[in-house]
């Protein structure tokens, strides 16, 4: 319906191809991004340091990544590679923009408060959030078969255990 959650759906669709976090969304520029030949094939990259844990990173972008970079790449300030909003700004139009798609399904939420487990309902798009790009990210990747070793590399994670807790979440979603 408008220029700004359009820009926001590519960013959250972006987010979702890369599994990037919005830290690291936010501070891409067009130096990070590259393009590299192996064996005859072209690819796109992304070379960057993690904000979080300040280490370089390197990641392979699909080509609806690279679509979305393209659309971009004459339009930002600061030779930025994508649009990007605040962090709130963007959980803001993020849940505006999936509300307008009738994304409401409720479901429950729980939380444990010591022995405590407090329930509540809530609509779908309500509990969204530029995170949840990099769940999608990381579940899509282990259902098409992409072992946890790599994704753990993709995501940036330090410790399997970190990341093996997608796999965990793939387990109940399958059950």
């Amino acid at each position: 319906k408008s220029e700004r959650l359009e820009k926001l759906k590519d960013a959250f669709l972006f987010g979702c191809y890369t599994g990037l976090r919005y830290s690291d969304l936010e501070q891409l520029n067009q130096a990070h991004y590259h393009k590299k030949t192996s064996k005859g094939e072209q690819y796109h990259v992304l070379s960057f340091v993690i904000k979080k844990t300040r280490r370089m990173h390197e990641i392979a972008m699909p080509p609806k990544a690279v679509a979305i970079v393209k659309k971009y790449w004459d339009q930002q300030e600061e030779k930025r590679l994508l649009p990007m909003p605040s962090n709130q700004k963007f959980n803001d139009y993020l849940k505006e923009l999936c509300e307008d798609a009738d994304i409401d399904t409720e479901i429950e939420i729980a939380a444990q408060f010591g022995s405590e487990v407090r329930t509540e309902i809530k609509k779908k798009f309500e509990i969204i959030s530029c995170h949840s790009s990099r769940h999608t990210y990381a579940i899509l990747s282990l259902e098409n078969g992409m072992r946890p070793e790599v994704l753990q590399r993709n995501l940036g994670h330090s410790k399997l255990s970190q990341t093996m807790e997608y796999v965990t979440i793939l387990d109940n979603v399958r059950h």
